[in-house]
């Protein structure tokens, strides 16, 4: 999938130049050691033993103490020193759930590390290798899995909480950066070997064990599927791809539990008709029956049939699919609590609008991007390129997908709400202020009611999405915001009649 000279050279020559760099500073605290649980998820490719699982749900877990937690500063040269925390000793474990397949893999010891980059804001799963302690051992500190420039407390460009070029939401500034205590974060995920979106970033290969991570259900390899060459190539002529696919990590004190919806385990038939069911997760804050509920994580279905699609037809002639006729749930979990709900009939519908790249629900009430509506726009850092946004440009221009990987490009031919498929993009949950004169809303425009959304309908009591991950511009930095939130997209054919209730 990429353009390489070799292989491992990429990634072997970043591994050497960090561990030959490498200043560590432990900084130690008096703090009470609490066990804590950091949870990663994302939709992927991967391999584990001789079973290859395509757009796969994959979670993984690293159970650990806040007393391992260690504080870093980290210099590659020529980059500038990087502040970095770090937990090292724990257990890792991957569940992929593919179809009507589940499978759970203890990963073998001294092999995965968390860390959370507070210089450049990202945080996730990196592997050492060869497996001996860290930081003595060559490390990689975005593989199998770790995700940037969505939801941190400092968001990526070096805006910070307040000054006199904008103001990030307070909940946004609150959360922890130090790998202990309670924080959901949201992003663009990565699964390669290197320094992401600055160099070359080799990926997984089983042909040469590379990114090999031993279980006891197999050898595993996490891919990093959708991607896009940015423009730029690195000192050795390999092009520099950036990833389009976005990923979550979680973490949370004294909760063993995976703090995602058990409806995102549901299995899935292989099914290419009749019933669909069409999701999008995110990390939100969220209202139901009256109870407010901040950083909750949120997973919205509609469960129709690909009769009930029909095209979205737009100035330029065929814009998109649209599907009205279904049935809308929402699932909500936060700590050990779950709430499931049900949405009025002829409150919400899905919708794919290649013109404007955007792909989501929407609801009478709210218009076309409320209660979600993932897009390029409007946001703030949009610096890498999304996967709708490269789905919808393929499909209007097929000439662009040779800057695309073959996966990308395929999943532009199956992009129609009338099959399996997977989007990722920056996330909405309000009204623009100002419409276009077509059924959908322009571009890059700021909200408006981040504090009031419409109101939705549900067998719990009314319905809330709000956006609580934001930053806004003056002149009116209290009614208008543009997200810093990312979210994914996928559908699937149900394996029973769940579908059709």
């Amino acid at each position: 999938m990429r353009e390489s000279s070799c292989p491992g050279d990429a990634a072997s020559r970043a591994a050497r130049t960090f561990a030959g760099s490498l200043i560590v500073l432990l900084v130690v605290t008096a703090a009470v050691a609490q066990p804590i649980t950091y949870t990663g998820f994302v939709i992927t490719d991967g391999q584990l033993g001789a079973w290859q699982f395509h757009n796969a749900r994959v979670i993984l877990t690293f159970q650990s103490d806040t007393d391992y937690v260690q504080q870093l500063v980290i210099t590659i040269p020529p980059h500038s020193p990087t502040n970095v925390v770090v937990n090292t000793a724990g257990t890792a474990r991957i569940r992929i759930i593919d179809h009507e397949k589940t499978v759970d893999a203890t990963i073998d010891p001294n092999q995965i590390f968390v860390s959370y980059d507070q210089s450049n804001h990202g945080a996730g799963f990196g592997s050492m290798v060869p497996k001996v302690p860290f930081p003595d051992s060559i490390i990689s500190p975005v593989y199998p899995l770790a995700i940037s420039h969505g939801v941190f407390a400092v968001p990526t460009g070096g805006i910070a909480c307040s000054n006199n070029f904008g103001v990030v939401s307070a909940e946004e500034c609150d959360l922890p950066i130090n790998l202990k205590g309670d924080a959901a974060f949201a992003g663009f995920a990565w699964s390669c070997f290197g320094i992401p979106h600055g160099e070359a970033c080799t990926e997984a290969d089983p042909t040469q064990k590379i990114g090999l991570l031993t279980t006891d259900k197999g050898a595993l390899y996490l891919f990093q599927t959708y991607d896009v060459f940015n423009g730029f190539f690195d000192d050795m002529g390999n092009k520099i791809d950036d990833t389009m696919n976005m990923g979550f990590f979680f973490q949370r004190v004294g909760d063993s539990r995976v703090p995602l919806p058990y409806s995102i385990f549901a299995p899935s038939s292989r099914a290419t008709s009749g019933l669909i069911v069409y999701n999008t997760f995110l990390i939100s804050d969220v209202s139901i029956g009256g109870e407010l509920i901040h950083g909750a994580s949120v997973h919205l279905s509609f469960s129709s049939t690909i009769n009930g699609v029909r095209p979205l037809p737009g100035p330029g002639g065929l814009d998109g699919y649209i599907n009205e006729d279904g049935i809308g749930r929402v699932t909500i979990t936060k700590g050990s609590r779950t709430i499931t709900a049900t949405l009025a009939p002829h409150e919400m519908y899905v919708f794919f609008d290649q013109s404007n790249a955007s792909v989501g629900f929407g609801s009478y009430s709210g218009g076309p991007s409320y209660p979600v509506y993932l897009s390029a726009g409007p946001n703030g850092f949009g610096e890498i390129e999304d996967l709708t946004t490269g789905v919808s440009i393929i499909i209007a221009n097929s000439g662009a997908s040779s800057f695309y990987t073959p996966n990308t490009a395929a999943l532009a031919q199956i992009t129609d709400l009338k099959h399996e498929t997977l989007l990722a993009s920056w996330v909405t949950s309000c009204t623009p202020i100002l419409q276009s004169t077509s059924f959908f809303p322009l571009l890059y425009l700021p909200c408006s009611f981040l504090n009031a959304p419409p109101r939705l309908s549900t067998n719990r009591g009314d319905f809330y999405l709000y956006m609580p991950y934001w930053i806004s511009y003056p002149p009116n930095p209290a009614t208008t915001a543009t997200t810093t939130n990312t979210a994914v997209f996928w559908t699937s054919f149900p394996l029973d009649s769940e579908g059709d209730e």
